[in-house]
């Protein structure tokens, strides 16, 4: 069995913790903003009219889609140090778990991101004036037009949803894993 009591070992269980936590908190905020209370609606306003300008929507979803693929990449290095350092295979329940990561992780990320990337794009060309090749579509107006319309308001909680839930999931395979191994 290899050494598990190493920095690198730390550095990675401390690594899979604060991911549950993030994603235990994100799960919190969705469901507050969601929930029957909408206790947090100032955190994740959906409404184009809360921004100056809708536009603004296509740079937090591509800065939120470059974090998302920042995070697979990490999570890959996780399950590598897991199968190649410390010679950890994945049986029955940890197989599904690590299934489960890596297709709510993914598509999840992409669910969240891309819809807000996409709307934003038409509402700030829409917002734009005409002499720009816009069509000077006021900013509460594009919520209406283009924000429901396109789901962004059911698709980016769904996405978040999907990839916090993987994360833990695969968090949970992990420390299955540890524990059966040791």
């Amino acid at each position: 069995m290899k050494d598990t009591n190493n920095w690198t070992s730390r550095f990675i269980k401390a690594t899979i913790i604060q991911m549950m936590l993030a994603s235990f908190l994100t799960l919190f905020f969705l469901f507050a903003r969601f929930g029957p209370l909408s206790l947090l609606i100032f955190l994740i306003p959906y409404n184009a009219s809360d921004s100056p300008f809708a536009g603004g929507w296509f740079n937090f979803g591509y800065i939120t889609y470059l974090i998302g693929v920042i995070a697979i990449g990490i999570m890959a290095m996780i399950y590598r140090y897991f199968e190649h350092t410390l010679s950890i295979a994945y049986h029955r329940v940890t197989k599904v778990l690590a299934a489960l990561n890596f297709i709510l992780m993914n598509a999840g990320i992409v669910v969240a991101t891309w819809p807000m990337m996409i709307a934003g794009y038409i509402g700030g060309v829409s917002q734009m004036s005409s002499d720009f090749g816009g069509k000077g579509i006021a900013v509460h107006q594009i919520h209406q037009t283009i924000f429901l319309p396109l789901g962004v308001t059911i698709w980016v909680p769904v996405g978040i949803f999907a990839t916090s839930l993987g994360v833990i999931l695969g968090s949970i395979g992990f420390f299955v894993n540890l524990r059966q191994k040791s």
